[in-house]
């Protein structure tokens, strides 16, 4: 596994696998774990994929990054996911075909 960048050392103490998901809020992203209130920085959605794609993470829209361990695969509908934190969140129309090969290709490993 590749080094993270140190911006990762200290959110708010969440490691990689406790990050839900990231929401991009302009040039500044949210970042929610198992916390009550997500952590804002000042890095761009971009920043964060570029980086954690190849740690599980994925770009479902393009206000949303998220980390595909916390999907509930059994809450799926068509154009939305459901988190492990209980959390509804919409998927673009042109990423819900890149959505079902990642989760089925995650299914047969």
């Amino acid at each position: 596994m590749n080094k993270l960048p140190a911006i990762f050392e200290n959110i708010n103490g969440l490691s990689i696998e406790e990050i839900i998901f990231f929401e991009s809020e302009s040039n500044y992203t949210n970042v929610y774990g198992n916390r009550p209130k997500p952590v804002l920085l000042a890095n761009t959605l971009k920043y964060f994929e570029d980086i954690l794609l190849p740690q599980g993470f994925l770009r479902i829209h393009r206000s949303y990054l998220v980390n595909i361990q916390h999907i509930r695969h059994d809450k799926l509908k068509k154009s939305r996911i459901m988190l492990s934190n209980g959390m509804e969140l919409k998927v673009a129309r042109r990423r819900i075909k890149s959505l079902n090969n990642y989760l089925y290709q995650a299914k047969i490993e």
